[in-house]
């Protein structure tokens, strides 16, 4: 859009006018639903429930309905960033595979990496069910 076409426009929400500076300072974003301030923009966007910042689409990880932040998508034991979808437990935390299985007790004690299918356990000798 040109400057001096913003002249004419204004945020379809809070109703504030452009001028080309807000153009410059990329405090425009065009959107579906017409132009909007940076402000109403930001406010328009889902929330990351980990910082309860607005999460920008090109910077998001969706999962489970929710948008966060990447840097936010931590594991709750170990703090380590967990690629997507990640392992939530029953009270619906984040949790890397390495602490998520040592939870559920399917974490190999020899070689420390999780145990996937059917687990079992051995003791004395003996299998365990």
């Amino acid at each position: 859009m040109k400057p001096k076409c913003l002249k004419l426009h204004n945020s379809s929400q809070c109703g504030k006018s452009f001028t080309g500076n807000d153009l410059d300072q990329k405090q425009v974003v065009e959107t579906s639903n017409g132009l909007l301030c940076k402000n109403d923009w930001l406010s328009s966007l889902p929330k990351c429930p980990i910082c309860v910042k607005p999460v920008e689409p090109s910077a998001a990880i969706f999962t489970g309905g929710v948008s966060y932040h990447q840097a936010c998508f931590q594991c709750t034991s170990c703090k380590t960033v967990v690629p997507p979808p990640g392992n939530f437990d029953e009270k619906n935390a984040l949790h890397c595979d390495i602490c998520f299985h040592k939870r559920l007790g399917t974490l190999c004690e020899i070689c420390q990496k999780p145990i996937f299918g059917n687990v079992t356990r051995y003791m004395q000798g003996f299998p365990q069910n």
